[in-house]
């Protein structure tokens, strides 16, 4: 494969893991938010997958952060 084929490709991933890297900090600042105390370990873990569930598996709108606490 040449150079010229692999450019396009390149720009892509870049794209992506610029991407993954903006939804890993909302992740990040989204569980920093939630108060250890108010939750037990199950309600915690239910309220983290929510937040992944929302950012990494959601309809990819970046303003989407309707369940911060």
């Amino acid at each position: 494969m040449e150079i010229k084929e692999l450019e396009p490709h390149l720009k892509d991933v870049q794209d992506e893991l610029i991407e993954q890297q903006e939804k890993t900090e909302q992740f990040k600042n989204n569980v920093q938010d939630i108060f250890i105390d108010v939750f037990n370990q199950d309600e915690f873990t239910q309220k983290v997958d929510s937040i992944f569930n929302e950012i990494f598996r959601g309809n990819d709108n970046e303003s989407s952060r309707s369940s911060r606490c």
